[in-house]
């Protein structure tokens, strides 16, 4: 008997027949094969927003501590060239220059806000008059909108049941200057942490950069690193300084335009424009409502009144569109819609002050993703 006898279909027949597995088997030959099961790959983009969700739901939890944190570190880069003057060319201790440069900052911010107390705590109070005022002066704009509510309240009245009277309960509510009273602690709890932070940061000198500078492999990664945090703090620095002195400019222009036009207390204003300017388009518009509605409570016409709004509409129309991008230039811009976006939510999640810092945080982010080969597409979707 030959060796072929005793196969089914003859040595040749099995030598070119193919061998079929199951599904099982072929799982257990790929496990064979590679040691192991193969790891089922989550794609990065669905990480990297589950990330982003949690940061936002968490930021809501904490967000003194997180406002807190984000102004020391907007202070920190700001003051940090004023740190190392006085350290290198002054010869005054680090941790001295720290202290002398945060105990100024609520000195010059008190300084610049005392003469404005007594004008705004009038202001607020006068409110509630201003409001009335206004109201008279747009009855016949508000006519039509009274009449359709009390034609809905006579429907109301016809088709309520016989006999039954509904009681209508009014919860009385606290006015504008008992609010702002209720949140000085807060205001007064957030800024001295933030006073503490910048100070640490600022005494802390490079200490953290070189931490973050150990995680490199090799001394040319560790270079690579320090370099581009320094870049990116020197930006960052540029800009917020940048934005400083302009959103300060258009505050003293708003002040003598408005004194010009006979505006009581003009200095406020400027103050107000200087503050709010921080929020693109939102701040804007909430300086103009508050400027026509102060107008309409006046004694002038209707186009006196509109005259303050419209101008301060024109100055900030020129200081968005034409003297910021010149200065700032386009690496810095930023998308109107992204800037809009940003500054609803922000707002929306953390108050005014979230606000305020929105466009800082978001040029912080786009300097940062330019840095970042992986994160390029993002700053440039960001961008103009």
């Amino acid at each position: 008997m030959s060796e072929s006898d005793g196969l089914p279909n003859g040595g040749e027949a099995a030598a070119g027949s193919r061998i079929v597995l199951t599904k099982d088997e072929e799982a257990d030959v790929a496990t064979a094969l590679t040691g192991g099961p193969r790891p089922i790959r989550v794609s990065s983009a669905v990480l990297t927003c589950m990330f982003l969700v949690l940061v936002v739901y968490v930021s809501t939890l904490i967000v003194p501590v997180l406002m807190a944190v984000v102004l020391a570190m907007m202070f920190k880069v700001m003051l940090a060239p004023l740190v190392e003057f006085l350290k290198r060319r002054v010869g005054i201790p680090r941790i001295v220059s720290a202290l002398v440069v945060v105990v100024s900052i609520p000195l010059a911010i008190g300084y610049g806000l005392a003469p404005l107390v007594s004008p705004v705590s009038n202001w607020v109070q006068t409110a509630p008059r201003t409001l009335d005022r206004v109201e008279q002066r747009l009855i016949p704009l508000i006519r039509p909108l009274r009449r359709a509510r009390q034609a809905a309240d006579a429907v109301t009245d016809l088709t309520a049941v016989p006999g039954q009277r509904s009681e209508v309960v009014r919860v009385a509510e606290p006015n504008l200057l008992d609010r702002v009273a209720g949140l000085l602690p807060d205001l007064i709890l957030g800024f001295t942490v933030t006073l503490f932070v910048t100070f640490f940061l600022l005494s802390s000198g490079d200490a953290f950069l070189r931490k973050l500078a150990s995680i490199g492999h090799s001394f040319a990664d560790r270079r690579r690193i320090v370099e581009m945090i320094r870049e990116i703090q020197m930006e960052v620095g540029n800009y917020l300084r940048t934005i400083m002195a302009i959103n300060i400019g258009l505050g003293v222009v708003t002040a003598c335009v408005m004194w010009a036009l006979g505006i009581a207390e003009p200095w406020m204003w400027g103050v107000l424009a200087t503050v709010l300017n921080f929020a693109p388009y939102v701040g804007a518009m909430t300086v103009i409502a508050a400027l026509a509605l102060t107008g309409l409570a006046g004694e002038g016409s209707l186009t006196h009144a509109l005259v303050a709004p419209a101008t301060y509409l024109l100055i900030a129309t020129i200081e968005g569109q034409m003297i910021t991008p010149a200065i700032l230039g386009h690496r810095m811009s930023l998308s109107p819609l992204v800037v809009f976006i940003g500054v609803v939510l922000a707002g929306s999640l953390w108050g005014v002050i979230g606000a305020l810092i929105a466009v800082p945080v978001l040029v912080t982010a786009r300097i940062v993703c330019e840095h970042l080969e992986p994160m390029r597409p993002v700053a440039v979707l960001m961008g103009k």
